[in-house]
């Protein structure tokens, strides 16, 4: 039986529990999507024998799961939650659920991310990878996979939301992710009440963590995209990326105590945002060896994109 990788005892064993079941009850299975359009049976039942299959070959195999894997199990519950909560990002309205089985094995994707489209009310949705490697090699890997092997997007086969089931064909793919040390302390704010799950204690550390994550990859996959051809997918792609990343700063302002009518200017507002979170990150990297692998990979290949840029003028 897998538990949570702490020293809590009983009552933090039952809390765990409480978690995983409620996180795991939203995720999508195959029997949510008979009957609904794009979805015949023959194509729900030929997916089913994938996935059996790919289970399987994974068992014969022998394949241990590492500390890695482990760790990132354990906090994806927890990531899940954190996302499908309003306290996140105050301004859009924002939901997530774990992944279909089906769409982690394929797709790469371990959560399904919602975030409201202030401009047209539809719903945007974004794949997430949880990682946990405290090594700048296994987030490098996981960069590498996302941005060069697929570039920065992932088809999502099994989304699931009140009465709605889709494919999502471009869904942006971020990396999040926080050391063993943070994801106990995110975990610590999730109360329980009664066998339920009621709701999250403040907690600006792991808002930060998370919000400063989907900020930087926004700006990196912006300047990357920007010099691609203009497809109807890569619109799509900025499209969404543009209108997430407000909200994204929306919420950063609330952890770190912005309040953005106070200023008589935006160079005001913007050089007081800069100065506090350029500061908030800093400390957060020192205590976060995830964060900071996450930050620095995703600067790096934004400088590296900018980097092009300058060489092709020069030109």
């Amino acid at each position: 039986m897998e538990s949570y990788p702490s020293d809590g005892g009983i009552a933090l064993e039952k809390k765990w529990k409480v978690l995983r079941r409620a996180m795991y009850s939203a995720q999508p299975v195959f029997r949510d999507f008979t009957g609904y359009p794009g979805y015949p049976e023959g194509k729900l039942l030929a997916n089913q024998r994938r996935l059996n299959a790919k289970i399987g070959n994974i068992a014969l195999r022998g394949d241990g799961a590492s500390s890695t894997d482990d760790a990132a199990r354990n906090l994806e519950p927890i990531l899940a939650y954190i996302l499908n909560t309003g306290a996140l990002l105050p301004s859009r309205e924002n939901f997530s659920f774990l992944a279909s089985e089906y769409d982690d094995k394929f797709n790469g994707t371990d959560i399904v991310f919602g975030v409201q489209n202030n401009k047209t009310n539809e719903n945007m949705v974004f794949s997430v990878d949880v990682a946990t490697g405290t090594l700048p090699k296994n987030i490098q890997a996981k960069f590498e996979n996302s941005i060069d092997r697929h570039d920065g997007v992932s088809v999502i086969d099994y989304c699931r939301y009140k009465d709605q089931r889709w494919r999502e064909e471009d869904a942006p793919h971020f990396i999040l992710g926080m050391s063993p040390a943070s994801h106990d302390k995110a975990f610590e704010k999730i109360n329980i009440k009664n066998g339920i799950l009621k709701s999250r204690e403040k907690d600006l550390d792991t808002d930060f963590i998370v919000l400063s994550e989907i900020k930087e990859q926004i700006e990196m996959q912006l300047n990357i995209l920007k010099k691609r051809p203009r497809t109807e997918s890569i619109e799509s792609r900025i499209a969404k990326l543009r209108n997430l990343r407000p909200a994204i700063i929306t919420g950063l302002y609330r952890t770190l105590g912005i309040d953005a009518k106070s200023f008589a200017s935006s160079e005001e507002r913007n050089k007081a945002f800069t100065e506090k979170y350029e500061a908030k990150s800093k400390e957060l990297r020192s205590f976060d060896s995830v964060y900071k692998n996450i930050f620095h990979e995703s600067n790096r290949r934004e400088n590296y994109s900018r980097g092009k840029d300058i060489l092709e003028n020069v030109r």
